[in-house]
């Protein structure tokens, strides 16, 4: 991940789009860490095996234990779906929208955090919503591997998702900020740019830019006392916002 040399304590975006810095994407400690993961089978991106598990456990009272957060999922696709989409978003999108520590995220899925975490439940469904923006090519494919994946068209698809999304936030949902809280206005917004509907991303880009600010991603002085892995995800969440920022109001 590229770590701009700050010369002030804050920054804003239009500084940062003025100064027409570049965006790697993909740090090679990503890919490095990635590498026991990779696989010939027959998986759908085949550098990326089959990293997301069964979406109920077979465990009777672990069933009963995630069954509020599995639902989140189950409201939209079936399970094998669900994992066909991680396995593109991980395989073709991840380089373009790096809004994950690619092996950290990995990680979560085989742990079932999907399960147990309701707002990390809610960002892999906007991760669902981006990729289906993104593979009109795919649309056909994703509804033979779920025939109940009833949407004629992907702005349906990702109308439900938004849907799911917003009656489950809880009251107090922000009151505490997370970057994968900032992430799901990011992929909302991009999958609605994908298919055209610009006034869709004005109102996603507003609450994730809010979203940014308030992690304090633009202040040096913030990432002090963080780990290696959430320094690395706020450089993302600020510059993948300044990038935005570029799109919305340079076009």
């Amino acid at each position: 991940m590229y770590s701009p040399q700050y010369n002030s304590t804050s920054l804003n975006l239009s500084t940062c789009i003025r100064r027409r810095t570049s965006f790697h994407s993909v740090s090679k400690s990503d890919a490095e860490q990635l590498e026991a993961a990779e696989t010939t089978s027959g998986a759908i991106s085949p550098r990326f095996p089959d990293v997301v598990p069964a979406l109920l456990p077979k465990d009777d009272n672990e069933q009963q234990c995630y069954a509020g957060s599995a639902s989140l999922i189950s409201k939209f696709c079936s399970e094998p779906l669900f994992n066909a989409l991680m396995q593109d978003y991980i395989g073709l999108l991840y380089p373009v929208l790096p809004v994950v520590h690619l092996p950290t995220f990995v990680s979560d899925l085989g742990n079932y955090r999907h399960r147990i975490d309701q707002d990390f439940g809610r960002f892999v469904i906007a991760l669902c919503a981006v990729t289906i923006s993104v593979r009109p090519d795919r649309f056909v494919d994703f509804k033979k591997i779920d025939p109940d994946f009833s949407f004629s068209t992907r702005l349906q698809a990702i109308d439900r998702v938004q849907t799911i999304i917003n009656k489950t936030k809880p009251p107090d949902y922000y009151d505490h900020s997370t970057v994968e809280k900032w992430a799901i206005p990011l992929c909302l917004g991009r999958a609605y740019a994908y298919l055209g509907n610009r006034k869709a991303i004005y109102y996603h880009f507003s609450e994730g830019h809010a979203l940014m600010q308030d992690l304090g991603c633009h202040r040096t002085s913030t990432y002090a006392s963080l780990d290696h892995v959430e320094a690395q995800l706020r450089k993302k969440a600020f510059w993948l916002t300044a990038i935005t920022y570029t799109y919305v109001y340079h076009i």
